[in-house]
């Protein structure tokens, strides 16, 4: 996504979504970025404290992002995904 945000570029184009205005379209990214990040922090600082998979998924604190849409749907997604990734586990 930085590498994105680097181009020298009016629009984004969204796998699936709508096509903002130049501004808000790169806002929407920045925020994306920053919502994946936050996310993979998370995950990965209950893993680096020994928590087990099942127990991150009750702990895991989203903040700002917890009130998104589909969060709670697709949380449990990226910390499996990033415990899998970080015990050497995905292909």
């Amino acid at each position: 996504m930085d590498r994105a945000l680097a181009m020298n570029v009016d629009h984004f184009i969204p796998d699936h979504g709508f096509i903002e205005t130049p501004t808000v379209s790169r806002e929407e990214l920045v925020t994306f970025r920053d919502s994946l990040r936050a996310v993979i922090a998370e995950a990965e600082r209950l893993h680096a404290a020994g928590v087990s998979v099942e127990e991150a998924l009750k702990q895991a604190n989203w903040g700002e992002y917890a009130g998104w849409f589909l969060a709670e749907q697709q949380g449990p997604v990226a910390v499996r995904r990033v415990y899998l990734e970080r015990d050497g586990k995905l292909p």
